[in-house]
């Protein structure tokens, strides 16, 4: 979804090893059939914590055709 969603941001890093690492992408979407990717974000909010995980949380918005 990262490569084909019209709007995204294709160097966010997925990975983070808890600040340990300097990240990489991998983390994925996969998808097939009657579906469009319209948003691709990793989302590194702050949630009052340093990390949440050891990898950012990936989120796709689709469109269903």
């Amino acid at each position: 979804a990262r490569t084909t969603a019209s709007s995204t941001e294709e160097s966010q890093r997925t990975y983070n090893g808890f600040g340990e690492s300097s990240g990489s992408i991998i983390d994925h979407i996969f998808y097939v059939g009657s579906v469009t990717a319209d948003t691709y974000d990793v989302v590194t909010d702050d949630y009052g914590v340093a990390y949440i995980s050891d990898h950012y949380p990936v989120l796709l918005q689709c469109t269903y055709r």
